[in-house]
């Protein structure tokens, strides 16, 4: 008989033998920033290993039961705010991120629509379920990252990469800057050799500063992929640096390389490449402004063809013999047209491209550009008797309405706009023509074709139906991320960049919003507002049926305004139904303003915020991106008070009280947080600084600045005692003036004019605007324009005459102007964002500042040497 004691025994062995039965060993994997991480599984908790010093990555193997498990992971002490799970019988968790819910999030795919065989699959690295996470770690990376102006490049001492479930690294891989204007810049990394990532030895990280959805970019390059070309991939990813946070970017290829073009025309949907000697791939050419395959253009000037920038050791030639071949093309005839596309240039992968610039008013692009845009001569299809070229776009931040500029895409409603009414054009921007464009949609025949391509993008893709499931899927799932990066780059950055006023450029609002909305900073359409419209307009041009989306009627917004931001400070119906723009109230006499005069009684609730009032105006920000204040037009003094009401009422709005501080902006008062105007300078009713009669006369506000009749900053709090005395001047004065200032005869520097700017000229043709400042569309040159100070609508020259009447004691003065024509070439406006040159819209920098050959105005070597545009600004 056996003893109590050998029965327990046996028990326990079948006991354990049962549990190791029904257990699993599982790797539990967490990404997180300190010095101590645990998982704690049911009310066990774990000790995890850091895989090494330079990842931050957590692992350990434990023994689980079989069934689904709920586990948690725990930071320096502080446990997750949520709940994990991890299903039977799965033995990873994969590489989570500490407080990231989900770790694997599938996104609705697009459609496919065609089939390019040649490229290697997305695999690991760009799986878009999954969002990496990249580890820059040494001290050459350190003062690269940290450097406030222009980083340079350097070599990274380590680069981790964390995927799903792999780790890569890299050690001194080489790092180049750009666009470090910005606070989060640019960056790009080879790393070697035959160093590589699923064959990918070049990959580039956009800092995607310019689209407050951070979808553009990839969402374009999805929409491609889904038609079958030959696109570069990419994949969002956090970026940290020696343990802290970069920013969020868009990891993905680059065009012009011999990476991307290795992986995308030499490779196969098992991973593996037909070519992996470099040396054997083909010629691959980084094209920029001016780009185009003629040999002679419209007005007879050759091409140089130095905008076709070879990569490798390589020259122009290839790219010289293909524009020959354009040249020579009967497009009439239908054999010679495919055997140039089969032997010369792909002509349905350019016509896809072409399609797609157009749809998304791609401006900085071949077609609305002649610029950014990649040509690859593949050996496979080439022979000594041809070259074979396919075109490759890149570049997609400016698209869906971000940025868009009458200057390149020629119309102001250019997406009502057909492809038809771009051909055959005279471009102000690029290159004349559009060589390839026009050659290859002039006959009836070709845009048929180019149309049923047009079809099946816009009919099985490109429509708020398809495109509106991915889009709100991917703005779920990056929203976080999204936030988490301009909370750093925006608020508390690593390094600050030159571009001034970034604190708040963009904030997980404008994320929000920008999905379906406009936006602020150029951002004119929402993604999916962009869409509609754009389907809306080719379903009335070709009748294809396109469902739209019913879930807003974008076209008119209900608050009644037509969503653009005020470009001048006016809104509401009585000014062009602008809209105020970063909080600001719109008045009940149709100006923009954060006080209670703006905010309070009479504030107009369709057209900004007010007080007590929640509103959700849809907004679109207006070309124009000067804010200014309109500025008064007649000139009243009286005998018994220094500040006049010239409004035939009996309310007089109170001004706000000076803060004791002097105006650095030019604002003053109630638009100025109560500052003071500096140097004996007036502060004018609508709030803003200068020495003419129109800050000094009517309204001036002496509280803040030096009125006529007063000799410093007084407070005047109420002057309704004498308002029917000054409204009889007033009368009188207004029936004689109809002009402000009379010229100096000295041209404008800064861009204001007139009034506005001391009385100076707008240069090279440009008009005065009625609120002083110098430009050239309608706004400028329509309703109001200064014809004393520039040109106008219907008028040849800057010259007029014009009469000033002051009333003082029954004194009478007259001033008259003398005429001035100005005759110089027509130019753009002076530059209040930064940006000048051709990618700037341009605009001039201002007195004394360089343009740089990327576009933006400065004072140092950078700005001023290499690439310096002399025709936008100083050079040295």
């Amino acid at each position: 008989m056996k003893s109590i004691a050998t029965v327990l025994w046996q028990t326990l062995i079948v006991l354990a033998l049962f549990s190791a039965a029904n257990a699993r060993k599982v790797l539990f994997s967490v990404i997180g920033f300190g010095n101590k991480v645990s998982v704690q599984i049911g009310s066990s908790t774990y000790a995890l290993t850091k895989y090494d010093s330079d990842t931050p990555l957590y692992q350990s193997t434990i023994n689980v039961s079989d069934g689904a498990i709920s586990y948690k992971y725990i930071v320096d002490g502080k446990a997750e705010s949520f709940t994990r799970s991890l299903a039977k019988d799965q033995t990873t968790t994969h590489n989570e991120f500490y407080g990231r819910k989900d770790t694997i999030k599938k996104i609705p795919q697009l459609p496919t629509v065609g089939k390019w065989n040649r490229q290697l699959p997305k695999g690991e690295l760009f799986d878009d379920s999954y969002i990496p996470t990249v580890h820059i770690t040494g001290s050459n990376s350190e003062k690269l990252f940290t450097t406030d102006g222009k980083p340079g490049s350097a070599y990274l001492e380590r680069i981790v990469f964390i995927l799903k479930d792999s780790v890569i690294s890299f050690k001194k891989a080489e790092c180049y800057t750009k666009n470090y204007e910005w606070n989060k810049f640019q960056f790009r990394v080879v790393f070697g050799g035959s160093k590589n990532i699923e064959n990918r030895t070049t990959l580039k990280f956009r800092d995607n500063n310019e689209d407050p959805s951070f979808i553009r970019q990839d969402l374009y390059g999805d929409i491609l992929y889904a038609l079958g070309y030959p696109t570069i991939q990419s994949v969002k990813t956090r970026v940290y640096l020696n343990g802290r946070g970069v920013g969020y970017y868009i990891l993905q290829e680059e065009a012009a390389s011999s990476s991307f073009v290795r992986s995308a025309f030499h490779g196969n949907s098992n991973g593996k490449l037909s070519i992996t000697d470099f040396s054997k791939v083909g010629q691959s050419f980084d094209c920029s402004t001016g780009a185009d395959f003629y040999v002679k253009d419209s007005n007879g000037k050759k091409n140089s063809f130095s905008s076709f920038k070879p990569k490798g050791d390589y020259d122009q030639t290839r790219v010289k013999k293909l524009a020959e071949q354009f040249e020579k093309l009967n497009v009439n005839n239908d054999s010679e047209v495919e055997k140039f596309s089969k032997n010369w240039f792909d002509i349905d992968t350019f016509y896809k491209a072409i399609a797609m610039q157009y749809l998304t008013a791609h401006w900085d692009s071949y077609l609305f550009f002649t610029s950014n845009f990649a040509l690859y001569n593949d050996p496979t299809e080439s022979s000594s008797n041809n070259y074979k070229f396919y075109f490759i776009c890149q570049d997609w931040d400016g698209t869906f309405g971000v940025n868009v500029s009458k200057d390149y895409v020629l119309y102001d409603d250019y997406i009502n706009v057909s492809y038809k009414q771009y051909l055959k054009k005279k471009w102000p921007e690029g290159a004349v023509d559009r060589y390839a464009f026009d050659k290859l949609l002039s006959t009836p025949k070709l845009q048929k074709r180019f149309e049923g391509i047009l079809k099946e993008i816009v009919t099985k893709v490109f429509n708020p139906e398809v495109l509106g499931k991915r889009v709100e899927a991917l703005a779920a799932r990056h929203r976080d991320s999204v936030e988490w990066s301009y909370n750093i780059s925006f608020k508390n950055p690593i390094r600050k960049g030159s571009k001034k006023n970034q604190n708040n450029y963009w904030t997980i609002n404008d994320f929000d919003t920008n999905i379906r909305s406009p936006s602020r900073h150029g951002a004119e359409y929402g993604i999916l507002q962009f869409v509609n419209l754009r389907c809306q307009h080719l379903n009335k041009e070709f009748g294809w049926n396109i469902k739209l989306d019913s879930k807003s009627d974008y076209k008119n917004p209900s608050n009644g305004s037509n969503g653009n931001i005020s470009p001048n400070g006016t809104c509401g119906p009585k000014n062009n139904n602008y809209v105020c723009g970063d909080g600001e109230c719109c008045s009940q006499y149709g100006y923009c303003g954060t006080t209670s005069e703006y905010c309070g009684t009479g504030c107009q609730t369709g057209f900004g915020k007010c007080n007590g009032v929640k509103t959700t105006t849809t907004t679109k920000k207006a070309a124009t991106t000067t804010t200014t204040k309109k500025v008064a037009t007649t000139t009243t003094t009286t005998k018994k008070v220094a500040t006049t009401t010239t409004k035939k009422t009996t309310t007089t709005i109170k001004a706000n009280p000076t803060n004791g501080k002097v105006s650095t902006d030019g604002k003053c008062g109630s638009n100025g947080n109560g500052t003071v105007c500096p140097n004996n300078q007036c502060c004018s009713k609508y709030g803003y600084c200068g020495t003419t009669s129109d800050y000094c006369g009517t309204g001036c506000q002496s509280a803040f600045g030096k009125c006529n009749g007063t000799k410093s900053a007084t407070t005047t709090k109420k002057t309704t005692t004498t308002t029917k005395k000054v409204t009889t001047t007033t009368k009188k004065t207004t029936t004689t003036t109809k002009k402000a200032n009379a010229t100096n005869g000295k041209v404008s520097t800064d861009g204001k004019c007139g009034s506005n700017g001391n009385g100076t000229i707008c240069p090279n043709n440009q008009c005065c605007s009625k609120y002083g400042y110098c430009g050239t569309t309608s706004e400028y040159c329509g309703t109001g324009c200064q014809s004393a100070f520039g040109k106008c609508n219907g008028t040849k020259s800057n010259t007029t005459t014009k009469k000033t009447t002051t009333t003082k004691k029954a004194t009478t003065t007259k001033k008259t102007t003398k005429k001035t024509t100005t005759t110089k070439k027509p130019a753009s406006t002076v530059s209040t964002d930064g940006k000048c040159g051709s990618k700037g819209g341009n605009k001039v920098c201002p007195s004394g500042q360089c343009c740089s050959k990327y576009g933006y105005c400065g004072t140092t070597a950078d700005y001023c040497k290499a690439g310096c545009q002399k025709s936008f600004g100083k050079c040295n």
